[in-house]
């Protein structure tokens, strides 16, 4: 089951994110200090580029594209921007945005994994492989779980807190 948020553009368009939880807390995201949501909640305007070549007409539907790394990018309301890079075997995000800020990663924890905080970062460790998510310096990590489970897991909140700059990487098989 896949919830959303609803959220309008400029133009009063609808934009939906989805978010498996119905939850402002567990909604994937940048979250400004003062903010009670994530920032793509009220829509995203994104940009693509494959091989930092920029894709000014992506074709809509499923494809497969060449070898190289696919980036998405987008501003985030009340400013700044972010960039999520999806390569061979991590994904990659560079967060930029003035003053405090959190960056809100829902994780799907089955009954027999844990979360483990590292030196950097987090390990998700189950009997079948772990999963990393590691974040640069200046940044510090919360973990919070909520009541919510999502086909049969945990849904656990890993919280990424910054200060004008973040980035972070998510890799499985660590």
């Amino acid at each position: 089951m896949l919830q959303s948020q609803t959220g309008s553009d400029p133009a009063g368009h609808p934009r939906r994110v989805p978010n498996q939880t119905d939850s402002d807390s567990a909604a994937w995201g940048t979250q400004p200090a003062a903010a009670g949501s994530v920032s793509e909640a009220a829509g995203v305007k994104a940009s693509f580029s494959l091989k930092q070549a920029s894709l000014t007409d992506p074709a809509v539907g499923i494809h497969d594209l060449p070898d190289g790394d696919l980036a998405t990018h987008y501003t985030l309301g009340g400013g700044g921007k972010k960039t999520v890079t999806f390569g061979e075997s991590s994904i990659r995000v560079a967060v930029r945005r003035p003053g405090e800020f959190s960056e809100i990663l829902p994780l799907l924890v089955p009954a027999d994994g844990r979360l483990v905080p590292v030196s950097g970062g987090v390990t998700l460790k189950t009997p079948r492989g772990n999963f990393q998510v590691s974040f640069g310096p200046g940044a510090t990590a919360t973990i919070a779980a909520p009541s919510a489970s999502v086909l049969k897991k945990r849904v656990v909140v890993l919280t990424l807190h910054a200060r004008d700059e973040l980035n972070y990487t998510l890799e499985s098989g660590k």
